[in-house]
């Protein structure tokens, strides 16, 4: 038996179900997973569901919101991933191009550290320490860099 399929997600429905995840950020995007808050998510789907649907006109199911900003999170994360690969990519050649869409990026900041990685004192990229040099000429050599840790 096939699936009944809907119409695509517009750019302003995209746009749309985003800033009401946003708004309701607190519920859906908690990281618990007991009875409660699976109890409270669901409510809250439907919630969005509803608002989704007197805002745009358009009916969609809860489950196929949900895919879609599920989709939207994964794309989002692909994209970032792909910006952060290039960004020190070695060998020269022209700058590779990098979708910058405004959905992305309200997800981005909306899920956080889940997206952009924790820093990691140990990866080649993060940076430990600022040196500062020492005007004073009469200070020795080894003690002509101050060493400020920064966390």
């Amino acid at each position: 038996m096939k699936r009944q399929r809907c119409a695509n997600f517009t750019p302003e429905e995209e746009a749309q179900l985003v800033a009401l995840v946003k708004a309701n950020q607190s519920v859906l995007e908690n990281k618990k997973s007991d009875a409660i808050t699976w109890k409270q998510k669901a409510l809250g789907w439907e919630k969005l569901a509803t608002e989704f649907t007197s805002i745009t006109g358009v009916q969609r199911t809860v489950s196929a919101l949900k895919s879609k900003y599920e989709g939207l999170k994964r794309k989002s994360r692909t994209e970032f991933a792909e910006e952060k690969r290039n960004l020190f990519k070695t060998g020269g050649g022209p700058q590779s191009k990098t979708c910058d869409s405004a959905v992305s990026e309200q997800i981005i900041e909306m899920i956080g550290e889940s997206a952009t990685g924790g820093e990691n004192v140990f990866d080649s990229d993060y940076v430990l320490c600022e040196v500062e040099m020492v005007e004073d000429k009469s200070v020795h050599a080894n003690e002509a860099l101050k060493i400020s840790m920064e966390y």
